[in-house]
């Protein structure tokens, strides 16, 4: 490593720590000096700290060696034994009970040491990253006091099965035809639930004309997922009948405007021949949106008529339709082949038709 790179990585170090410790000093600002633990000035040093300790066991690309490794962890746990040492006696001085400093603080001394024998781009990131968090708490704290167990435990549900169930879901079909992939129809679900969960959200932060917003978003990735959760919000009153038509609407316009981008993107050639027609049904199709969301209004209907959706999605309602959905798509396939052996003489032969 030679010494403009070095005098970089080490810049980038204190840089992470006197953006941290910015934060925190600005966080106990009204503190009477020499009351905190930790401030601007022990966290700009913790960054440099980590640097220099970086900078002694390895060079940037290089594997650490054994002995490295261990003088790197040795230091890092006396710095996190000191501060943790003196944030402890802060709390029970103010009567507290916190460790973001004191995480905060070995964060800055890893990121330090990090920016010296890792990714610069990685460490300046990450810093900026957890200083966004720290300077968020008010922000964060307030959307955890208004979040209802309906909306944590369904984000969960969402999460888990995406990042949990689809990483090993089969890939290779099941039925006879070779026409349903699992791992398709699960990725069907996710698509459901999370067009489900983006129209309660819409609704709970923008009100009744969030259901449009839903609407246009959900058109993007599914015009079929957005009528379904239109459909089943109908049928349980929650929300006005009007604006989910006019939602269903919307994901329809927006779902032929983006065959029309990826027609452009994969073959220009064929536009001349679809464009024209699907934008006419675009333009239908928000003809009819704006019908319903807006005409209704006058007459005290619709948009006057508040949303109220009791829940972000169901589990098993998403997965029942994805269900549904892979047993039409294998009686699908399973007429075409029964169609296609019963037009071949061959295959009459060998006991088909």
């Amino acid at each position: 490593m030679d010494l403009e790179d070095q005098i970089s990585r080490m810049a980038l170090a204190l840089g992470i720590g006197l953006l941290m410790g910015l934060e925190r000093g600005w966080r106990t600002r009204e503190a009477t000096p020499g009351s905190r633990t930790a401030g601007i000035r022990t966290f700009a040093i913790s960054g440099l700290l980590g640097g220099a300790l970086g900078a002694i066991v390895g060079a940037p690309g290089t594997a650490l060696s054994t002995a490295a490794a261990i003088v790197l962890a040795v230091g890092f746990s006396i710095y996190a034994a000191v501060i943790a040492s003196f944030c402890y006696a802060e709390n029970r001085a103010d009567n507290t009970f916190s460790a973001t400093t004191p995480i905060a603080a070995m964060l800055t001394f890893v990121l330090g040491a990090y920016a010296l024998i890792g990714n610069m781009w990685l460490a300046a990131a990450s810093g900026v990253a957890a200083t966004a968090i720290l300077a968020a708490r008010d922000e964060l704290h307030g959307w955890v006091a208004q979040i209802t167990w309906p909306e944590l435990r369904s984000g969960l549900v969402l999460l888990a099965m995406t990042c949990i169930a689809l990483p090993v879901m089969p890939t290779d079909p099941v039925d006879p035809y070779g026409g349903v992939n699992p791992r398709e129809v699960w990725i069907i679900a996710i698509v459901l639930a999370s067009v489900s969960f983006l129209a309660y959200v819409a609704v709970r932060y923008l009100g009744a004309r969030g259901v449009l917003l839903a609407g246009a978003l959900g058109g993007l990735v599914s015009s079929t997922a957005v009528t379904i959760d239109s459909a089943r919000r109908a049928a349980a009153r929650q929300g006005p009948p009007d604006l989910l038509t006019a939602s269903v609407a919307i994901a329809s316009a927006i779902m032929f405007l983006r065959v029309i981008a990826i027609v452009a993107a994969l073959r220009p050639t064929l536009l001349g021949l679809i464009a024209p027609a699907l934008t006419c049904a675009s333009s239908l199709a928000c003809g009819f949106a704006a019908y319903f969301a807006y005409s209704r209004q006058l007459g005290g209907d619709g948009m006057a008529q508040s949303a109220s959706f009791r829940n972000p999605f169901s589990l098993w309602s998403v997965v029942g339709f994805a269900m549904f959905l892979a047993v039409v798509m294998v009686l699908s396939r399973c007429g075409r082949e029964l169609g296609d052996r019963r037009d071949n003489p061959r295959c009459r032969c060998r006991g088909f038709g």
